[in-house]
C-alpha cells in the first residue's frame, strides 16, 4: 500500500468508496460550461427536457393523421405506443449504468441529437414500420434525461440550491408541454403532421449540439465495479436508508394522484363528461392547469431550499387533497373553475420535483446515478399501473371514487414523508 506525504497509508479503492459514501462526496463531478456557469448548465438541460415533452405532446395529435396516411390499425398504434412507453420507461434503469462509460452531458447531448434524427425518421415515414421505429427509438434515446439530468444537476448545484435546480429541470420539461398543447393543433392544421414533426427536430438538434459543445465534465475517480454491481449498490443504499425507502414509498403511492399522470388524465374528462363544458372551455381550463406545471415546481423548489423538503412536501400533499375536494364541489362555472384549476396546477405539480430533490439529498453521491435510475424506472412502472386502475374505476364507478383515490393517495404519501427522518446536512 502506498503512503501519503504525511505518512498515512493511501486508501484502497474500496475504502475510498466507503469514505465517499459516508461523507456524501461526489466522485463524478468536475463540471463546467464555457459561458454562464451553473445557470447555463441548467438552461441547457431544461431546454433539452422541454423538447422531449414537446414530442410527447405533439405525437398524440399526429397519430390520427398518420393512421390515415400510412394505413395502419388502431391495434398496431396501441402496440407501438406500449412498446415505446415500456422501452423508454424501464430503460431509465440503465441510465446509471451508462454513465459508467459515458459522461453524463454526452448522454444527454446525444440523446437530444438522436431524438432529432428519430423525428426525421418519423416525419419521412413511408409505412408503419418506419413510423414505429422512429417513435420507439426516440423514446429509447431520451430515456436517460430524467435520472442523468437530475444527477448531473445535483453535482453542479450545492445542496442548499438543489431544489431550484431540479425544479427548474422539471419545469423546463413542462414548458414544452404548455407551449405545444395549444400550438400543436395549429401546426398540424397549417403544415400537416409531417412538417410539424420536422419542425420540432430543429430545437432537438440545437439542444444536443449546445449541450455537447458547451458543457465539460471530468471524472475524478474511476469506478471499479460492473454496471450490474452499481445497480445493486444503489438498491442496497436505498434499503439501508429508512428515509429513502419512505421517499420511494411516497412516490409510488402519490402516483395515484400525480400531476403529469392521473391529474392530466382525469381533469379534462371530468370537465367534458361530468360538467359538460364546451371544447373551448375545456381547452382553456386544461391549459391553465398545465401552466401550474411550470410555476408550481419553481415555487416549490425555491421554498424547499429555504424551509426544507419534508415540510413543504407534507404541506403540498395536504393542499393537494384539499384542492381536489374543492374541485369536486365547484359548480360548472368557468370563472370559478379557472381559479380552482390554477391553484390546483400550482400545488399538485410541486410534488414530483420536491421528491426528486429529496432523493438527491439523501442518496450517497457515489450511488446517485443508480438510485435516480431506479427511482424513475420504478415510478414509471407503478405510475402506468395507477393509470390502468384509475381508468378501470372511472369506467366502472364514475368520477367520485376516482377523486377519493386521489385524495387518499395524497394523504397516505404525506404520512410517509412526515415519518421520514432526513440524515443529510441540508435544512429540511
Amino acid at each position: 500500500m502506498e503512503a501519503r506525504a504525511d505518512g498515512r497509508p493511501e486508501p484502497t479503492a474500496q475504502s475510498a468508496r466507503r469514505i465517499a459514501r459516508n461523507r456524501g462526496v461526489a466522485q463524478t463531478a468536475l463540471i463546467r460550461t464555457r459561458v454562464g456557469g451553473s445557470a447555463a448548465i441548467l438552461v441547457l438541460i431544461a431546454g433539452s427536457h422541454a423538447v422531449i415533452h414537446g414530442y410527447s405532446t405533439l405525437m398524440p395529435l399526429v397519430y390520427p393523421h398518420a393512421l390515415t396516411d400510412l394505413h395502419f390499425s388502431l391495434t398496431a398504434l396501441g402496440i407501438m405506443v406500449a412498446v415505446a412507453n415500456l422501452a423508454g420507461g424501464f430503460l431509465q434503469l440503465g441510465g446509471g449504468a451508462l454513465t459508467r462509460v459515458v459522461r453524463r452531458h454526452v448522454v444527454l447531448g446525444w440523446g437530444a441529437l438522436l431524438a432529432g434524427v428519430a423525428g426525421i425518421v418519423t416525419a419521412t415515414a413511408s409505412g408503419f414500420a418506419q413510423f414505429f421505429a422512429g417513435n420507439v427509438v426516440r423514446s429509447i434515446v431520451t430515456s436517460p434525461q430524467h435520472p442523468v439530468g437530475n444527477s448531473l444537476l445535483s453535482d453542479v448545484y450545492p445542496a442548499e440550491r438543489r431544489g431550484l435546480a431540479i425544479s427548474g429541470h422539471v419545469a423546463g420539461g413542462n414548458v414544452g408541454t404548455v407551449l405545444l398543447t395549444p400550438a400543436a393543433g395549429i401546426l398540424i392544421g397549417v403544415w400537416g403532421w409531417r412538417y410539424a414533426v420536422l419542425l420540432l427536430t430543429i430545437p432537438a438538434l440545437i439542444a444536443g449540439v449546445a449541450i455537447l459543445s458547451s458543457i465539460r465534465e471530468s471524472q475524478s475517480v474511476r469506478r471499479e465495479q460492473s454496471a450490474a454491481r452499481d445497480i445493486l449498490s444503489g438498491i442496497r443504499a436505498v434499503q439501508r436508508s429508512r428515509t429513502l425507502v419512505l421517499i420511494f414509498l411516497a412516490s409510488l403511492i402519490a402516483a395515484g394522484g400525480r400531476g403529469l399522470g392521473v391529474v392530466t388524465l382525469v381533469v379534462p374528462l371530468y370537465l367534458k363528461l361530468r360538467l359538460h363544458l364546451d371544447d373551448t372551455s375545456v381547452t382553456g381550463l386544461y391549459s391553465l392547469l398545465l401552466l401550474g406545471s411550470v410555476v408550481g415546481p419553481l415555487l416549490g423548489g425555491v421554498v424547499g431550499d429555504r424551509v426544507g423538503r419534508r415540510a413543504v412536501l407534507v404541506s403540498v400533499y395536504l393542499l393537494s387533497a384539499v384542492i381536489t375536494m374543492v374541485l369536486v364541489a365547484t359548480p360548472a362555472q368557468p370563472l370559478l373553475l379557472a381559479v380552482v384549476l390554477a391553484l390546483m396546477g400550482m400545488v399538485v405539480y410541486e410534488e414530483s420535483p420536491l421528491l426528486q430533490t429529496f432523493v438527491a439529498d439523501e442518496a450517497p453521491a457515489i450511488d446517485r446515478d443508480a438510485i435516480f435510475s431506479l427511482y424513475f424506472a420504478v415510478s414509471f412502472g407503478i405510475g402506468a399501473l395507477w393509470a390502468v386502475v384509475v381508468g378501470a374505476v372511472l369506467q366502472g364507478s364514475g368520477f367520485s371514487p376516482v377523486f377519493l383515490i386521489m385524495v387518499a393517495s395524497y394523504l397516505v404519501a404525506g404520512v410517509c414523508i412526515a415519518a421520514a427522518r432526513p440524515t443529510g446536512r441540508v435544512r429540511r
